[in-house]
């Protein structure tokens, strides 16, 4: 991120794509680091939708390949005391609006491709700038070998002595009352439920093996 920065964001059931950029003044592009930048970047984006009123007890996910800004929300805390406000202001967001913000990271090649990226550099024509839905470049509901299918060889053959069974979703809640070995692979949309059950098959069978593939 250089002197410019920008976002973009949709809303659930709708074909809109809303999308902004700016320009850092002087003061802040010389002195101020990039990872702060980016974080204010995200956190100026949302107190603008949160003014307009479009967050009151939304779910939201924030989608970036700034690391910093996604380790520094979760515990709630930072080293930086400018990135720590920051992450008072979030807090402060979801206490006024009701929402439930989630910041999940993502690689930077897919932000080029989704067209955020190429905003802070004055690039309208990729990824969700030419119309397309934010949802198709974060596919939260497909599972780890419908995003690289050469890893089910990889999983049959390294787990070959063990006869596996690959759960399916009804699978998560019987097939894992029994001994074995269990493969559970769940799209990261599923993920909360299945580590739940997961903790529960541990519990009632602590001799069994269980392998959590989750992309």
């Amino acid at each position: 991120m250089g002197s410019a920065f920008g976002a973009t964001s949709q809303f659930q059931h709708s074909a809109c794509v809303h999308f902004q950029f700016r320009q850092w003044i002087t003061l802040v592009s010389l002195e101020e680091s990039s990872n702060w930048r980016e974080s204010a970047n995200v956190v100026e984006h949302l107190e603008g939708l949160g003014a307009a009123g479009e967050l009151q007890d939304a779910e939201v996910f924030v989608f970036t390949d700034n690391s910093t800004t996604d380790a520094a929300f979760w515990p709630g805390a930072s080293k930086s005391k400018k990135l720590l406000s920051l992450v008072l202001l979030l807090r402060k967001l979801e206490m006024i609006t009701g929402m439930l913000l989630h910041i999940p990271h993502v690689s930077g090649k897919r932000m080029i491709t989704q067209g955020t990226d190429g905003l802070s550099r004055g690039d309208h024509s990729a990824g969700a700038m030419t119309g397309q839905s934010l949802a198709t470049f974060v596919p939260l509901h497909l599972g780890v070998f419908d995003c690289s299918p050469a890893l089910l060889n990889w999983t049959q053959e390294t787990l070959v002595n063990c006869e596996p069974t690959f759960l399916s979703p009804k699978g998560w809640h019987d097939q894992n009352n029994r001994h074995g070995t269990f493969v559970w692979l769940p799209p990261p949309v599923a993920a909360d439920l299945v580590v739940e059950r997961f903790c529960v098959a541990r519990h009632k069978r602590p001799n069994t093996l269980h392998v959590l593939l989750i992309p």
